[in-house]
C-alpha cells in the first residue's frame, strides 16, 4: 500500500531503508505483480464505470499528442456552468512559470486534478519525480501562458510534508495539505487552504470479512478485540481512542507499510490503509492474500479531513491573489473533466510514473481501480451544496475542536483563538463548478 500521509517521517525513512512494500512499489517477494491478473481483474473494482476508464497509457499520451490534453473541454464548460467567457491566462494573472505545485507521494490517481490541468508531450526529470507541461485550461482547451510542474512527495522530499516544505523552499508555489495538518502547524508553518479536490480522507482502517463477519465498521473490532495496526503518531488514531471507539489494548504501532504482517495473521488483525488501493491491490496484487477486505473510512468515525487540500503560504496568499482568482476555477474544472472522462488523465499519469523509471511502479488497472474507488466512497465528490471544492467552516471547526487537547497533550498546542477562516477560505472558489 501506499505510505500513510501523516506517518512521522522518520518511521517512513525506516520503512525506506528497509524497501517493504507498498502498493506497487517496491516489492518484498510476495507482493511480485502479475500483469495478467491486475489487467484481468480490473471489472471487480469498476463496477458501473464507464467503458472509457479502463483507458490504459497507450498512443493517446504520447509526445505532442494536444488533442487530449483539451479532451472533453468543451462538455466541461457546460457541466461546470462556466457561462459565457472565463479567463484562461494565467501569464498575465502574474502567475510563475513554472507553476510548481508539491505533492505528497509519487504520481497516482489521488492527484487527478493536476495530471487533468497538465498537457501531453512534457518532460520527466527521473532524478528529481517532475513532470512539467503547458498548463491548459480545461474549460477550453486554451493554453494559459505558463507551465505547471508537478512534483513527488514522500521519498522524493525525504518524506517532509509539503506543509512544512513550502516555507523553505521558495520555488514551490503551492502544495497538498490537510485540514489537520493546516490546523497542527498554524503556529510553525501557517497556510490557507484554497480548494479541497477531495472531499473525504481515502484512510481507512481494513479488516478480514471472513474471519470477522459480522463487523460492519470501525467500531465493532472493540468489541471482538482485534488488533489495529498503525502508524506510530497517527493523529486518527488519538482521535479513535480519545472517542472510545477502540481501545487501548486494541493499539498497535508497529505498521511498517508491508502486507506481510496482515497477511501472514491470517485476516486475525485489522490494519490501517487507504480506500483507493487496499481494496484492490490486496485482492489482486497481493498474491498470499488474493481476496476482499472489508473497510471502513476515518472520516465515518467524526474525523473527517479535507485530505489533500491544495494550499500556499500565507506570504503566497496576500502576494497572488490575482494568480489565485484565475487558477482556482481551473483545477475544479479539470477534477469535473476527470470524473466525466478518467480514461486520459489515467492514461497520463501511468505514462509519468512509467517514464520516470523508479521504484514506484503504478499501471492501468491500478489506476482505474483507483478512480472506481474514488466514487465509491464518494472521496471526489461535491461540498454538502453542488460545488466542488469549497470549504465547510463547520467541518473545519470540528477537526480545530478535535484536535485541541491532543495537541496539547502532544506539546504542541493550536494557537488560542484559531477559526476556519484562518487557514481555508472560499474567495477563489467558483461556486458554479461542480459534478453533475
Amino acid at each position: 500500500m501506499r505510505f500513510s500521509r501523516t506517518a512521522p517521517a522518520a518511521a517512513l525513512l525506516s520503512l525506506a531503508l528497509v524497501a517493504t512494500g507498498c502498493g506497487s512499489k517496491k516489492k518484498s517477494p510476495d507482493t511480485t505483480v502479475a500483469p495478467e491478473t491486475t489487467v484481468a481483474a480490473a471489472p471487480d473494482t469498476t463496477a458501473g464505470a464507464a467503458p472509457d476508464t479502463t483507458l490504459a497509457a497507450a498512443t493517446d499520451t504520447t509526445v505532442g499528442a494536444a488533442p487530449d490534453s483539451t479532451a472533453a473541454a468543451s462538455s466541461a464548460t457546460t457541466t461546470a456552468g462556466a457561462a459565457g467567457a472565463v479567463n484562461s491566462d494565467l501569464k498575465a494573472a502574474g502567475c510563475p512559470s513554472p507553476l510548481v505545485i508539491q505533492t505528497d507521494w509519487y504520481g497516482e490517481v489521488d492527484h487527478s486534478e493536476l495530471y487533468a490541468l497538465a498537457g501531453d508531450g512534457g518532460t520527466v526529470d527521473k532524478e528529481k519525480g517532475r513532470y512539467t507541461a503547458a498548463l491548459i485550461d480545461p474549460r477550453n482547451g486554451t493554453d494559459t501562458g505558463v507551465q505547471i510542474e508537478i512534483r513527488n512527495g514522500g521519498p522524493a522530499t525525504q518524506f517532509q510534508n509539503p506543509v512544512t516544505l513550502m516555507p523553505t523552499d521558495k520555488s514551490i508555489f503551492a502544495g497538498y495539505v490537510g485540514s489537520d495538518e493546516a490546523v497542527q502547524h498554524a503556529k510553525d508553518a501557517p497556510v490557507m487552504l484554497v480548494i479541497a479536490p477531495r472531499e473525504k480522507s481515502p484512510q481507512i482502517i481494513m479488516w478480514d470479512p471472513a474471519t470477522y463477519p459480522d463487523v460492519k465498521g470501525i467500531a465493532d473490532l472493540k468489541a471482538k478485540k482485534v488488533t489495529i495496526r498503525h502508524f506510530k503518531g497517527a493523529t486518527y488514531f488519538d482521535y479513535l481512542l480519545g472517542a472510545g471507539i477502540v481501545d487501548a489494548a486494541q493499539d498497535d504501532p508497529s505498521y511498517d507499510g508491508s502486507s506481510a504482517v496482515f497477511i501472514a495473521q491470517g485476516g486475525k488483525i485489522a490494519q490501517q490503509g487507504f480506500a483507493t488501493a487496499e481494496p484492490y491491490v490486496y485482492k489482486n496484487v497481493f498474491k498470499a492474500w488474493g481476496k476482499d477486505v472489508a473497510y471502513q473510512l476515518i472520516s465515518e468515525t467524526g474525523f473527517d479531513t479535507y485530505a489533500e487540500a491544495i494550499g500556499v503560504t500565507k506570504d503566497t496568499f496576500e502576494a497572488k491573489k490575482g494568480c489565485l482568482k484565475v487558477l482556482v476555477p481551473m483545477i475544479q474544472a479539470a477534477q469535473v473533466n476527470f470524473i466525466k472522462n478518467p480514461g486520459p488523465t489515467e492514461a497520463r499519469i501511468v505514462k509519468v510514473v512509467t517514464d520516470e523509471g523508479g521504484s514506484w511502479t503504478y499501471d492501468a488497472a491500478q489506476a482505474t481501480a483507483a478512480t472506481a474507488l474514488s466514487l465509491q466512497n464518494k472521496i471526489i465528490d461535491n461540498g454538502p451544496d453542488k460545488t466542488l471544492g469549497n470549504f465547510d467552516d463547520a467541518k473545519n471547526q470540528k477537526i480545530i475542536d478535535i484536535l485541541k487537547p491532543i495537541q496539547a497533550k502532544a506539546g504542541n498546542p493550536i494557537p488560542d483563538g484559531l477559526k476556519p477562516s484562518d487557514f481555508a477560505t472560499n474567495e477563489f472558489i467558483d461556486p458554479s463548478i461542480g459534478l453533475p
